[in-house]
């Protein structure tokens, strides 16, 4: 198995790294880097955790990490197709900031940035303008090398420190507490998770892989992601739905069934437990923004 914690230090030339991916699917590793991260992905869906946070993704999704923070992206089955041609196209940055000094970043004219960086220690999704703004400097950096790459990551967090486009992924006050035995063990629960949420979970199945009995997994599962495994199954499946509900001609109750519950009213209760309203009144909404 590949290390959880991903030494990118020794990739970073002039303390930036760029890497285009294009693969039939991203890496569902659960790990962490000891390096920030910019990842862009150009093309590809499918089902993100970051700290405690679960979400999905789509084209044209681009998120910013803080080192040490753990995360993984699920890409959706249709890629794991080996028949397919359908590939993911994404672009990562890695870097340290380590040509911002102490005294730069305790400086007034640093608060901006100073906070994002705070931020950026539960993960940040960006969105509207802003995002238009950070993919042409994303595009642009590709192109570049030196000092004129060094300027350009300056200006992209510089745009969005500025910025009210963005958001936090994991809860406040989140921290990692991972150590390398238990999240290899925290990710082989969530791989066999997200390859099977559309079926039958069973409780004993997923102990099993966790080598525990199911009422002492349950117990290590919420000390590490401060939610109950039931919570975290139905939150994947409901991510899930909304992504399905942006498809018109599929029927809500088929979308039910799809998603891995066994009965309607169980899903209703479900979904309007995560997204505040019913699925039909979701598609509404959805389809009105298009």
């Amino acid at each position: 198995m590949k290390p959880l914690l991903f030494d990118v230090k020794s990739l970073l030339k002039n303390s930036i790294h760029i890497r285009e991916i294009k693969s039939r699917h991203l890496s569902d590793q659960f790990h962490f880097h000891n390096a920030f991260e910019i990842a862009l992905i150009l093309k590809g869906n499918g089902r993100r955790i970051v700290g405690d946070s679960v979400d999905n993704f789509t084209n044209g999704d681009l998120t910013l990490l803080a080192p040490n923070l753990p995360h993984a992206s699920y890409s959706d089955k249709k890629y794991h197709i080996k028949e397919t041609s359908t590939k993911v196209h994404a672009l990562v940055v890695y870097f340290q900031p380590d040509w911002i000094t102490d005294q730069h970043i305790n400086s007034t004219d640093f608060t901006p940035i100073r906070e994002l960086l705070n931020h950026l220690k539960r993960g940040v999704r960006i969105t509207g303008n802003t995002h238009t703004a950070v993919v042409n400097y994303l595009l642009r950096m590709k192109e570049a090398d030196g000092l004129k790459s060094f300027i350009l990551l300056f200006q992209l967090l510089y745009e969005i420190a500025l910025s009210n486009d963005y958001t936090c992924l994991a809860s406040p006050g989140y921290s990692n507490t991972y150590n390398e035995s238990n999240i290899k063990k925290i990710h082989e629960v969530y791989k066999y998770v997200m390859e099977n949420f559309t079926d039958k979970i069973s409780l004993d199945d997923v102990a099993a892989i966790a080598h525990m009995t199911p009422s002492a997994f349950c117990k290590y599962f919420k000390s590490k992601t401060h939610k109950t495994f039931t919570y975290f199954v139905n939150e994947i499946r409901i991510g899930y739905a909304c992504e399905l509900l942006l498809n018109e001609d599929l029927d809500i109750s088929h979308i039910c069934f799809q998603c891995g519950f066994n009965n309607f009213t169980s899903f209703n209760k479900t979904f309007r437990h995560f997204t505040k309203v019913t699925p039909s009144a979701y598609r509404t909404k959805l389809l009105a923004l298009r």
